[in-house]
């Protein structure tokens, strides 16, 4: 989901050795299908809105 995003430019990947690094990089090939990527983004929208952190702890 994030790969296809325009507002991240690129997702954080963590992996503590490579067979844990390579079914991450098989991903950048993994095409979501635009009805999914629809629900992702009704649920969690790009940019997010920004918040103020002051108001958060109040």
């Amino acid at each position: 989901w994030i790969l296809a995003s325009a507002f991240a430019p690129s997702p954080i990947v963590s992996a503590r050795s490579l067979g844990q690094l390579s079914p991450v990089l098989a991903a950048i090939d993994f095409k979501m299908d635009e009805a999914t990527l629809g629900m992702i983004n009704a649920v969690s929208p790009m940019p997010a809105p920004a918040t103020d952190r002051l108001e958060e702890q109040s």
